[in-house]
C-alpha cells in the first residue's frame, strides 16, 4: 500500500470581501508579486476552491482563423464540449501548443496534449 503525502497550505493572509465583491491584497504579497494598479490577475474556480493568480505578461492573444474554427466545430462535435473549450482545444491543437489546465475534461481529448 502507498502512503500519499498532502501538504497542508497555510493561507498568507485573510481577506474580507465587501458587499460588492471587492477585497484587499494585502501590502506584502503586493510587493512581494509586483501588483500595482491596472495589473490583471486571474481568478480559477478549481471546483473545490477560488485561487487568486498572477498572469504572465509574456502572453499572445491568437486570432481565430478559419481553421481554428473548423477545428473548434469538430471537436465540439467528436468530445461534446462547450464552444469555449472547444475553441481552447482547437487553438492548441493548431498551434501545437500543450494545453495546460486543471480541467480534467481536456484530458479526455485525444488530439491534444495537456499538462
Amino acid at each position: 500500500m502507498e502512503t500519499e503525502v498532502v501538504e497542508k497550505q497555510v493561507p498568507e493572509a485573510e481577506v474580507v470581501v465587501t458587499k460588492i465583491g471587492q477585497t484587499t491584497i494585502p501590502v506584502k504579497l503586493r510587493r512581494k508579486y509586483k501588483i500595482e494598479e491596472g495589473t490583471k490577475l486571474a481568478v480559477i474556480d478549481t471546483k473545490e476552491s477560488i485561487l487568486v493568480a498572477t498572469m504572465k505578461e509574456d502572453f499572445q492573444v491568437i486570432s481565430v482563423d478559419d481553421k481554428i474554427a473548423q477545428a473548434s466545430a469538430e471537436l465540439r462535435h467528436k468530445n461534446n464540449l462547450s464552444i469555449g473549450d472547444s475553441m481552447i482545444a482547437a487553438t492548441a491543437l493548431m498551434l501545437k501548443a500543450v494545453c495546460n489546465t486543471n480541467d480534467p475534461h481536456f484530458r479526455q481529448i485525444k488530439e491534444i496534449e495537456t499538462t
